[in-house]
């Protein structure tokens, strides 16, 4: 099975799309959930992403995993909060497995910058047992 994994990291002070902007990150996860649900998975970046500052060719590697995803495991059917931590006021990271044929882990870091929370790091992967930190390698 081809390992899916994907990472981002961005700097902290970005500034986040006007519908993501109002919500908490339980919510903008949930709002991810629900567009890897339909047949048009590549939203997600467009929604969520774009103001990640993506070049051309990370833009295409994300709509591309999230393509293989949705082609490979079919469409999401929901998510369970494995992990939530609260680092500080502004910042918060989340594990999760969304419900695919088979389990994925996604990963996010939120900061909250003038009262609204970013996405400013994510992270998905098949690699579900090392991921939960539970792999016997």
């Amino acid at each position: 099975m081809k390992a899916l994994t994907l990472i981002l990291f961005a700097g902290l002070l970005l500034h986040g799309n006007a519908l993501a902007q109002s919500k908490n990150p339980e919510e903008i996860i949930a709002d991810i959930v629900t567009i890897l649900k339909s047949d048009n998975p590549e939203k997600v970046t467009s929604m969520y992403l774009t103001d990640l500052n993506l070049d051309k060719e990370s833009t295409e590697n994300f709509n591309g995993q999230f393509r293989y995803v949705h082609d490979n495991y079919g469409n999401c059917e929901g998510f369970e909060i494995v992990e939530k931590t609260k680092h500080s006021e502004s910042v918060m990271s989340y594990t999760c497995v969304f419900k695919y044929k088979l389990p994925l882990i996604f990963k996010f870091i939120f900061y909250r910058y003038e009262g609204k929370w970013k996405i400013t790091y994510f992270f998905f992967s098949d690699k579900v047992a090392k991921n939960l930190g539970v792999d016997q390698d």
